[in-house]
């Protein structure tokens, strides 16, 4: 890929990417993403506006998944009544591949957000509920071909 960022997350807006395919090969995270925000303050950008990329391979190395849940969720009727009530359900680590598989192509990002060093959360939006990940890590990476405009 022609720009790469190391451990800047922050440089990067994730809000409503699409995500193309996510992965978990060995102790390597990754997902491809479309639409993500490259903000201005980003050292790759060479706008001084917000842009855009599609195809942008983020990459966490020595990953392992504290945590993955499909979050709880409360069903109304029409009348406003409640219906139904789910609580947090935990994905287990032999469901992950069968979830990444469902989520891809069909979802998009809420968020990634640094909870430490080394660690982050990363909020999915799903067809039908939304997922969070709490993710470990050494280094992060971002890489993409070209800017589009925003």
């Amino acid at each position: 890929m022609k720009y790469q960022c190391k451990n800047t997350l922050n440089g990067f807006s994730f809000q409503e990417a699409v995500i193309a395919q996510l992965q978990l090969q060995g102790q390597t995270f990754s997902m491809d993403l479309d639409n993500v925000t490259i903000l201005a303050d980003n050292p790759h950008n060479r706008d001084i506006h917000d842009m855009r990329a599609n195809s942008v391979l983020v990459t966490f190395t020595n990953a392992s998944i504290e945590s993955f849940i499909a979050e709880s969720y409360k069903v109304y009727d029409a009348d406003g009544n409640l219906s139904q009530t789910q609580g947090d359900v935990v994905v287990e680590p032999n469901e992950y591949q069968e979830m990444f598989d469902s989520l891809s192509g069909t979802s998009s990002l809420y968020t990634i957000h640094a909870v430490a060093d080394g660690a982050c959360s990363i909020e999915i939006d799903g067809p039908e509920h939304t997922y969070q990940i709490q993710l470990s890590y050494t280094d992060n990476y971002v890489a993409w071909d070209r800017f589009l405009k925003k």
